[in-house]
């Protein structure tokens, strides 16, 4: 039962309490349970009593960290409706911290693994998603060698690119997104990469661009998001020249 589980794992605790990986078994069952903190507290005192660091146990407790500060907004999002304004302040904060959590963890694990494409993709991902678009493209740029995701880390890169006003780079890694993605399928994230190239180019006037990735759009789904509107504004635009 967990319950002897948990007492064996205690006892051999008692047994060698300097041994750092009775504490790292108590902590993963603890985190497999849901406590969180007892869990968190644990990983740390096996790391404090490791003779070197144990990147497993690490990956471990920060695993465990982000779990517990995502459980607190969670917490938090679900007394929104009872508590109005101010669960409104509770659950924004609550994520704000959350995901500032996330973006220091991604940070020490590109550190530790700095040519690690999936490492550089999820702390780009991090750095985009609290508003530092400028800091998310270098990792970005360095997890293009996932082949796996290559046309999800373009349009990231794109979107980046257009918040800090690059726009002819912005289409560039727009259009590279749309060229990695698989032609015989239509994809949201192939819709996706052709309505922003299509709308930038079309923002930027360059109205031959803007065609071709709209009409491409278009023909595979004629109702995704505005984009008739958008090729309606692109033939008024071409009509009153």
């Amino acid at each position: 039962s967990p319950e002897e589980y948990e007492t064996q794992l205690r006892e051999a605790i008692d047994a060698a309490p300097n041994e750092p990986n009775n504490y790292a078994e108590l902590a993963d069952f603890y985190a497999q349970q849901g406590r969180l903190q007892d869990a968190e507290r644990l990983y740390r005192k096996s790391l404090k009593l490791s003779p070197e660091i144990d990147t497993d146990v690490l990956e471990r407790l920060e695993d465990v960290y982000l779990r517990r500060m995502n459980e607190r907004f969670e917490a938090a999002a679900g007394r929104v409706e009872k508590l109005g304004e101010s669960g409104q302040r509770l659950a924004k904060q609550a994520l704000a911290e959350a995901n500032q959590a996330e973006l220091e963890v991604y940070l020490a694990r590109q550190q530790r693994e700095p040519k690690d494409p999936a490492v550089n993709f999820e702390l780009g991902l991090r750095f985009k998603r609290v508003g530092k678009h400028r800091d998310a493209i270098v990792p970005l740029q360095a997890a293009l060698g996932d082949k796996k995701r290559l046309a999800e880390t373009h349009l990231h890169l794109g979107e980046c690119f257009q918040h800090i006003n690059q726009h002819r780079l912005a289409i560039r890694s727009y259009e590279s997104a749309i060229s990695a993605c698989d032609p015989a399928e239509w994809t949201e994230l192939r819709k996706l990469s052709l309505y922003r190239a299509g709308v930038l180019a079309l923002g930027l006037k360059d109205l031959e661009t803007a065609e071709k990735h709209l009409t491409d759009l278009a023909a595979a789904d004629f109702g995704y998001r505005d984009v008739s509107e958008r090729l309606d504004k692109l033939a008024q635009i071409r009509e009153d020249a």
